[in-house]
């Protein structure tokens, strides 16, 4: 999490950021287990896990370009819906 939050450029989806790739490739073999502490709408112990690091990020992101309300950015940031095209 923290590598890829250490990124820094445009995204581009046909290359993503090595530490992207990095961590998918360290997941694949353990899907099985990652979907039972997942759970289906991002629930379960992985799913609270992530949110609690990705909001947490977020907000040190927001606080370093310095937007007002860091928190609320952040936390709205995080638990915006992601739709994949």
């Amino acid at each position: 999490m923290a590598a890829l939050h250490a990124w820094r450029g445009t995204p581009e989806p046909a290359h993503p950021p090595a530490a992207l790739t990095e961590f998918f490739d360290g997941i694949a073999p353990h899907a099985a287990l990652s979907q039972k502490l997942l759970r289906p709408g991002g629930s379960g112990l992985l799913g609270k896990l992530l949110h609690q690091e990705l909001c947490e990020h977020s907000r040190m992101e927001c606080t370093l370009a310095g937007p007002p309300a860091a928190d609320l950015v952040a936390a709205a940031f995080a638990t915006a819906p992601r739709h994949s095209s």
